[in-house]
């Protein structure tokens, strides 16, 4: 398609649900947006509990998940772990104020996993997501 990029295919061609888990509201509210403006509908998690619940919930079949890694109670490295032992493979986002060095060890232990430190731009979370899906 002359005059189009890969990540514009991609965006076009995203249905899917995703999952957004986060402590901050206003940080859930401002991700599920991004994600809905990506073709994509969202499910918001307030904490680990409510995120795990969500995606092992039969209704719900997520193609992505975006996890903060510092939450109350279950923390985002924790809820990781608990879905991944529901499926290995689904794409995830983690994002948080920390540097990306507090993560990279258990990044490389697992596949389609990348990592975002907040505050990052819509495109750099459109790359993020984009080149999670593209994995599959």
């Amino acid at each position: 398609m002359p005059g189009r990029n890969a990540n514009t295919v991609i965006e076009q061609s995203a249905k899917g649900k995703v999952l957004v888990v986060d402590d901050e509201e206003y940080v859930r509210s401002i991700l599920a947006s991004m994600l809905e403006s990506m073709g994509f509908e969202s499910f918001e998690a307030k904490d680990g509990d409510e995120g795990l619940a969500a995606f092992t919930n039969t209704d719900n079949t997520f193609i992505a998940c975006v996890i903060d890694l510092t939450m109350q109670g279950m923390g985002g490295m924790e809820l990781l772990e608990r879905i991944r032992e529901v499926d290995a493979d689904v794409p995830v986002v983690l994002v948080s104020g920390y540097s990306p060095h507090d993560v990279r060890q258990k990044e490389a232990k697992s596949t389609n996993i990348s990592f975002l430190q907040k505050p990052f731009t819509l495109d750099q979370f459109r790359s993020s997501i984009n080149a999670q899906l593209s994995e599959l």
